[in-house]
């Protein structure tokens, strides 16, 4: 369907975006949660717009959790009304299927406005005690503040993981989650067929239904997730030996996983670093520094250990990544194309592309939230890209979890390409193709420089003419006069030139 590949936001086009993003005074939001509607910015809210219950049974399987109340919501003291949610509950009326509804505040907005951060904490330890009691098997969450609200996506909205279920952790209860778009198309004009919002909200409701009656209970990941992360920094007495050990007890293994941590994301560049590597299985990992600075000490021991890493590489058992086309292109540059070709790898992420390729859900923190209940990326503070600065414990905690949780991931996804074998032929296809890919790259392709530079002197005396012609339409010159700036006051003052922004700002040659 079309309408997936836009990023368009799955909101009622009628409201108003929110007023305050961040909360007002200096009351933090945990405080806010305890203390409730003594302090929401609503608690003197006029009978119009009066504190909603829950609506619905409060024995059904399945809570239809809404950002907020709608004003038709209060002007009938009930969730669940107008448009847009006749749609969704409609939907769950045809399967015979009873609802319970709630929204992250009960209290509407005026205008329909989306709700401020100190009014959803000032309603959530009510809300997470409704969920708690009712003890729902699923939360179908309507929008984007819902969904942030249950399960606090980084990045993503409901367009992004519309339809899929994940364990999550309200209070103390854990069950499943499955968001969906809020019914925009409720508020247009309606046709004689079925527009694609319509037919993805049939379908989602449907497979709501269907998951509540035969889903197993959900398994919801908790800390300390590091567990099980063996650290070997290179500092210690004894290291290389105990690393060397490690390494040949996982060559005994079935499968494993790999990460590596390095100083840019490509090796083509001006001395190219392994920070550190981590390999194993989600009950035994180990991550090691290679040529972090503060590791090994010398270079020769930083030498010993790549040599120990290569031969490991050649040796060892089917190997998952996380974005296999990272850990291959860097392997294929440190120990050759027979690490590539002579050994087997599988790659996580093409998993994940395979089983749904919507943007931003293919990353290693998305896939671990919605198979497992929580971002493993949010459970350090180690920025990749400056990974070096951070003490190298910090450091290799962060790449041994990245490891760790990569090979429950590959798991999990193996599973779910079983049940479905046209599924796991094209994923085959797909990890096949990576290999060649990364050593076609590495060769590269022979540029005739003169010939290049020929060609975009052609082409910018061709550019220079056609913005040349366009300046002299009459739309132009209009729109140039209505977009001028005024000239400055103190026109006699010298004028000094300014260097391109972008010039100020690329890149170093690497």
């Amino acid at each position: 369907m079309g309408f997936l590949m836009q990023e368009v936001r799955a909101e009622v086009a009628a409201r108003k975006p929110t007023s305050r993003s961040t909360p007002r005074g200096h009351i933090p939001l945990q405080t806010m949660k305890e203390m409730g509607c003594r302090v929401c910015p609503q608690k003197d809210c006029d009978a119009k717009r009066s504190r909603l219950d829950p609506e619905g049974p409060r024995s059904s399987d399945i809570l239809v959790l809404w950002g907020s109340p709608t004003e038709s919501d209060g002007d009938r003291g009930r969730f669940g009304t107008g448009v847009a949610a006749d749609e969704i509950i409609g939907e769950f009326k045809r399967h015979d299927v009873k609802v319970r509804q709630h929204g992250i505040i009960r209290c509407p907005t005026p205008d329909d406005r989306r709700p401020d951060l100190e009014e959803i904490a000032c309603c959530r330890g009510y809300v997470e005690a409704e969920i708690e009691e009712q003890k729902p098997r699923l939360i179908v969450s309507v929008g984007d503040d819902a969904l942030k609200w249950v399960a606090p996506f980084n990045k993503g909205n409901a367009l992004a993981f519309r339809g899929r279920f994940m364990p999550v952790k309200v209070g103390r209860h854990v069950c499943w989650l499955m968001p969906l778009l809020y019914p925009n198309y409720a508020h247009k004009q309606k046709r004689k067929w079925k527009n694609e919002y319509e037919l993805t909200t049939i379908h989602d409701v449907k497979a709501a239904v269907k998951f509540a009656e035969t889903a197993p209970d959900p398994v919801f990941y908790e800390g300390p997730y590091d567990k099980d992360v063996t650290l070997v920094t290179g500092q210690e007495a004894g290291d290389f030996q105990r690393l060397e050990d490690r390494l040949h007890r996982l060559l005994g293994l079935p499968r494993i996983a790999l990460d590596y941590e390095t100083n840019g994301l490509r090796p083509f560049m001006r001395d190219p670093k392994i920070w550190a590597c981590a390999v194993g299985t989600f009950n035994d990992t180990v991550a090691f520094a290679v040529d972090h600075p503060d590791g090994w000490g010398t270079e020769s021991r930083q030498r010993q250990v790549r040599g120990l890493l290569g031969e490991f590489i050649l040796q060892s058992p089917l190997k998952f990544a996380h974005n296999l086309y990272f850990e291959q292109e860097w392997t294929n540059y440190f120990w050759g194309p027979r690490a590539l070709r002579l050994t087997d790898w599988e790659d996580t992420m093409c998993q994940a592309f395979t089983l749904d390729g919507r943007e931003g859900t293919k990353g290693l923190g998305p896939q671990t939230r919605m198979a497992f209940g929580f971002d493993v990326k949010e459970q350090s503070p180690i920025d990749p890209a400056r990974f070096i600065e951070y003490p190298i414990r910090d450091g290799l905690r962060y790449n041994g979890m990245d490891s760790k949780w990569t090979d429950k991931l590959s798991i999990h996804n193996d599973a779910l390409l079983d049940e479905e074998p046209s599924l796991r032929d094209s994923y085959n296809r797909r990890v096949a193709l990576i290999p060649a890919l990364v050593l076609s790259t590495a060769k590269g392709v022979p540029v005739d420089q003169r010939y290049a530079n020929n060609l975009l002197n052609e082409m910018s005396g061709t550019l220079r003419e056609v913005e040349r012609d366009l300046g002299k339409c009459p739309e132009v010159r209009e729109y140039e006069r209505s977009r001028a700036r005024p000239a400055p006051s103190n026109s006699s003052a010298p004028t000094a030139s300014k260097p391109c922004a972008c010039a100020a700002t690329a890149p170093a040659p690497m």
